[in-house]
């Protein structure tokens, strides 16, 4: 009998995130035969001990392969420890498949196509309606407006969290009754109902605190930086490309990561819901504020709860059509998507940049068709003071210049059809400058120190421009018109509205 019992290793492929382990461990300990079963994300190795009386190896693959996963290779036990990497398994020339894997064709192909139709999509949405459509908020809006506000924001929040959400909703499926129609909506339903309750529970703890909390820039921008990075990692691991940063993922205890994942009461895609409450998001920091100003639990938990509302229908359809696509298809779109994170990923650290006042635009592209506003982008002295005038456009800042040592009255000129919800709040880090715009003339006071070139963003660190500070404006030769106007990245290309 002794002799039955056997303990095996092998080398899978597929995993896409630490959830992986649990559901393949969930699924094998639960069949007859299988006494322990442990799979490592980091290395892609599942460790097996099962009694071949009662259940075959056979078996054991094929309830593998039904999880979507391949069995690749078959580690001897002398060549595997727990916690090490197995002796040449990163040797992909060498490896010999232990199923037949010939079905899955050329799919690189297949997720160049994909990758390149969403992207394509997101650049035709960026360009046109844009995916920062936020209404201008304003503590006299009805919970009926705030609801409209999150129809139009959930353009953007399919930009920032559609990777996320299309993943999560693919991944967790339920094999019991499987074959419903409900089955296969039920993680969107779980994930958005988990942001729901997540967005009111925080509107009411803002609002709770009134005025008394608020976060500084350097805290914006370091859970910007710190946010956006882990997104990058998490794309980059979704798409394998890196193994070795499979390291740095987030990791939540398997005792509870197994409650979360069990399939009598999986809650997953509920949790990560939760979680997305806690996501530096730019129409979700609006609202947030908007909730702040309140000074109510109450009041701050209605106005969140009709905003997630709002947010609910895009996101569903979005996450619900991952959820009924094959599961060929949504490996695909997992990979795909995690195209989409790395790129926002990158958003959200150049954000968070941003935010600490770093100046990007100084290595941008010179534009000489700027040349035509140089005078308006240069401060005038008089009596002491140095002016400056600014019309403000919706998607762009201006690339002002001014002297060291002399007090600055900046006055910017904003209309309705230009001023919106992420344009509407000018910060300046070198100057501790936070100005709150609104309709009509708009006063910025600071005195520049020192001679150099300084950023400064919208509240939400996407909308970037420089200050250039010179020693004496009458004999500098620079001339802010070099400096593009235009919101642009590193490669002087303009971007739109909120820097996408």
């Amino acid at each position: 009998m002794g002799n039955s019992i056997i303990k095996k290793a092998f080398k899978l492929d597929g995993l896409t995130c630490t959830s992986c382990e649990t559901r393949i461990e969930n699924k094998l300990i639960k069949m007859d035969g299988v006494q322990e079963a442990e799979v490592s994300y980091v290395t892609s190795i599942l460790q097996i001990t099962y009694d071949s009386d009662k259940v075959s190896i056979e078996e054991i693959i094929k309830t593998i392969e039904k999880l979507d996963y391949n069995v690749r290779k078959d580690i001897t036990e002398t060549d595997y420890e727990i916690g090490k990497n197995p002796k040449n398994s990163s040797d992909s020339s060498n490896t010999t498949n232990t199923t037949n894997s010939s079905n899955s064709t050329n799919p690189n192909s297949q997720l160049i196509i994909i990758g390149v139709m969403i992207l394509g999509a997101y650049m035709i949405i960026k360009h046109t309606i844009g995916f920062n459509l936020i209404p201008d908020i304003n503590p006299n809006m009805g919970y009926g407006i705030l609801f409209v506000v999150g129809l139009l924001t959930s353009l953007h929040c399919v930009a920032m969290c559609g990777g996320i959400n299309l993943s999560v909703c693919v991944s967790y499926k339920f094999d019991k009754d499987k074959d419903s129609k409900f089955s296969k909506l039920k993680p969107s339903l779980m994930y958005n109902a988990g942001r729901v309750i997540s967005y009111t529970i925080i509107g009411g703890i803002v609002g709770a605190l009134g005025s008394v909390f608020s976060i500084s820039n350097t805290g914006s921008a370091f859970i910007s930086i710190l946010a956006g990075g882990f997104m990058v990692i998490m794309g980059l691991n979704m798409l394998n490309i890196f193994p070795s940063l499979r390291k740095l993922n987030p990791h939540m205890p398997k005792a509870f990561a197994n409650k979360i994942h069990s399939e009598k009461k999986n809650k997953g895609p509920f949790v990560v819901g939760l979680l997305n409450g806690l996501m530096p998001c730019g129409p979700l920091q609006a609202m947030q504020l908007y909730a702040l100003g309140t000074g109510s639990f109450i009041a701050g938990s209605i106005s969140m709860l009709a905003f997630s509302l709002g947010t609910v229908p895009l996101l569903f359809a979005f996450g619900a059509l991952g959820s009924l696509l094959s599961s060929k298809f949504s490996k695909n779109m997992i990979k795909a998507s995690a195209m989409i994170v790395i790129v926002l990923g990158f958003v959200m650290v150049n954000r968070g940049v941003a935010f600490t006042g770093f100046s990007m635009n100084s290595f941008a592209a010179q534009s000489s068709s700027n040349s035509s506003s140089d005078s308006q982008n240069t401060a005038v002295v008089n009596n002491n003071v140095q002016e400056i005038k600014s019309t403000l456009e919706s998607g762009q800042y201006p690339a002002i210049t001014v002297q060291a040592g002399v007090p600055v009255k900046w006055t910017i000129t904003a209309d309705a059809k230009n001023l919106n919800g992420c344009n509407n709040q000018i910060v300046i880090p070198q100057y501790n400058v936070e100005q709150k715009l609104v309709v009509g003339e708009n006063v910025i006071l600071f005195t520049p120190i020192k001679a150099g070139t300084f950023g400064y963003s919208c509240w939400m660190g996407m909308i970037r421009s420089n200050i250039t500070v010179v020693e004496d404006l009458k004999s500098s030769a620079v001339n802010p018109g070099t400096e593009s106007s235009t919101n642009v990245d590193n490669t002087g290309i303009p971007k739109g509205c909120c820097g996408y």
